[in-house]
């Protein structure tokens, strides 16, 4: 059961409201006979863009949303017919769609204004060759990707990035790459070793590392260091990272206090900036009486201009942008959240992910 509150300007939350402004369920329309039948329980959301979402059911595909130049429109995504359907990996952009063979090591690059055009690649043979190409028995686990870049992370730590992938040499990050993260600029790598890496444009802070520089290589965050980090999200300039204790930490731009920080009068006096992060920041929840609210955080996601987190109890919290009601409070009330507020209470064992203007619970 998927629970969503954001931008619904396509469609894609088969509604015909544009915006769900509060959190609320949404069902998933059979493409066949177009009837209502709820959820599936084996549907599962991979990827949330502005204009569309993927869902995967096995190894089929479905894309909801605005594609192609149609509107509004939920489809079984038409797959290349020589694609064995072993196990299968897809991602997209606004513009194309990747589609991973993961057993044959084979990418397939699909263009959405004409699924008709298709290029496949096979990883093993065409991406460089400047540290080493993907071996036979190192499988893709995880894809990300930007309307500029793609991120692979294989089992074995492996990362590769590129349109047309290539390997990213990783060989200073201590530990084993277990986690690849995207932003719209920016890119954070997580290893087994709780330690966290950032790269890419930092003009807007969000790297973490007290600079504006960009950053072409993965650079630990220093501020993060001496602390064993479990979790990280990417959004638009911003990141967000929790620890093994429960502890959350933001940094990068905060114009829309996308970060959660709640800034005190300490903090004004003190003459720091107080707009955006240039450094990983610990951020404090208050309960509607101003107290600390002591309760870890169990998952972390990241927005465009919002973030959102699951606490220890449960609890929704949510900070910055509600433009698209993606906080999950009411638009005519809520223009944006300065600092983290409990909006929603989920299930046990529930996720979350954030698209680019939207909160989903799962």
């Amino acid at each position: 059961m998927y629970v969503v509150s954001g931008a619904n300007l396509h469609g894609q939350w088969f509604d015909a409201i544009p915006v769900l402004d509060v959190f609320q369920h949404v069902s998933l329309k059979n493409p066949d006979d177009d009837i209502d039948k709820g959820l599936k329980g084996e549907t599962k959301l991979i990827h949330i863009c502005w204009s569309y979402n993927l869902f995967q059911d096995k190894n089929k595909f479905y894309l909801s949303g605005s594609f192609n130049g149609k509107n509004k429109k939920f489809i079984k995504l038409p797959l290349p017919t020589r694609v064995v359907y072993n196990k299968l990996l897809l991602c997209g952009n606004e513009y194309t769609l990747f589609l991973f063979e993961i057993e044959l090591h084979t990418m397939w690059v699909i263009n959405l204004e004409d699924t008709e055009n298709v290029k496949k690649i096979n990883m093993k043979t065409e991406i460089p060759s400047k540290i080493k190409r993907l071996k036979e028995d190192d499988a893709i686990v995880k894809v990300c990707t930007t309307n500029f870049n793609l991120i692979c992370l294989t089992a074995k730590g492996t990362v590769y990035s590129g349109l047309l992938p290539g390997p990213l040499d990783v060989s200073n990050c201590l530990g084993k790459v277990c986690d690849v993260q995207c932003g719209y600029e920016h890119y954070l790598l997580l290893t087994d070793n709780g330690k966290v890496y950032s790269w890419g444009n930092g003009r807007r802070l969000q790297l973490g590392h007290g600079d504006l520089n960009n950053i072409d290589s993965p650079k630990e965050i220093d501020a993060l260091s001496g602390i064993n980090i479990t979790k990280i999200s990417a959004g638009g300039w911003h990141s967000l990272a929790s620890s093994e204790s429960g502890d959350l930490y933001a940094w990068g731009w905060n114009e829309t206090g996308q970060l959660g920080i709640k800034e005190t009068e300490q903090l004004h006096q003190s003459g720091l900036n107080t707009n955006s992060y240039s450094q990983p920041t610990l951020v404090d929840m208050f309960d509607e009486n101003g107290d600390v609210c002591d309760t870890n955080v169990k998952y972390i996601s990241c927005g465009n201009l919002h973030s959102a987190i699951i606490l220890q109890d449960n609890t929704v919290w949510t900070a910055g942008s509600n433009k698209y009601g993606q906080l999950g409070f009411a638009i005519e009330t809520t223009k944006k959240k300065h600092f983290f507020q409990k909006a929603y209470q989920c299930l046990e064992n529930s996720l979350i992910k954030c698209g680019p203007w939207v909160t989903v619970i799962y």
